[in-house]
């Protein structure tokens, strides 16, 4: 959920704040926000392997806003590598 929440606000989706919130009711539920020791590569390759992926492209499902979920597909793919480098460091 922090790798959708990165990706939202880099797309302009979510706002700073909203972010914020949403990781702070994350940890307030004792939801982890990090995935240290995995691999960057593995893990990109893994999300081919989601539900959601349509025709070799993903759809991800991100904030427009605080309980506002949408699907986009056509994330840029450097966007989600900066996301899930984030969650993994």
């Amino acid at each position: 959920m922090r790798a959708a929440g990165l990706i939202a606000v880099e797309l302009g989706l979510l706002s700073d704040d909203e972010f914020a919130r949403q990781q702070a009711l994350l940890r307030a539920f004792g939801l982890p926000d990090a995935a240290p020791g995995l691999a960057v590569d593995a893990v990109l390759e893994a999300t081919l392997l989601d539900k959601k992926v349509r025709g070799g492209s993903i759809r991800w499902v991100l904030l427009e806003g605080i309980g506002n979920a949408t699907v986009r597909d056509g994330v840029p793919d450097e966007v989600v590598r900066r996301a899930v480098e984030t969650v993994l460091e």
